[in-house]
């Protein structure tokens, strides 16, 4: 089990771009997500569908969405409650990326 963990945590620094954007800079986190997304891709990330099957036409924002959806729990389940959070915050932030038309290079995958 402590192996499988410190594994997940060695993909955390995936996430460091958009764990980084300031509030408000929502042109940069776009930006950040791309640059996330396809780091995810290089790294062999799947986002999967409620069947267990990889996702067709998920957008850059879903799936960095889903990987910081489990860097959260894993942050609930270190006790890390006020990280987890902020994570959900920027979970919603991106989220809202991808119902605004003036923010572009959300690409569909």
């Amino acid at each position: 089990m402590a192996g499988y963990v410190a594994a997940r945590l060695a993909r955390i620094d995936l996430l460091e771009h958009v764990l980084t954007v300031p509030e408000g800079d929502e042109s940069g986190l776009a930006d950040a997500v791309t640059t996330v997304a396809e780091a995810l891709a290089d790294d062999g990330a799947l986002v999967l569908d409620e069947d267990g099957f990889p996702a067709q036409g998920a957008t850059d924002a879903e799936v960095v969405a889903e990987a910081l959806d489990a860097y959260a729990r894993l942050l609930l389940l270190f006790g890390e409650i006020d990280q987890a959070a902020e994570a959900v915050a920027l979970i919603d932030r991106i989220h809202h990326l991808d119902q605004r038309p003036d923010i572009r290079g959300l690409r569909i995958l």
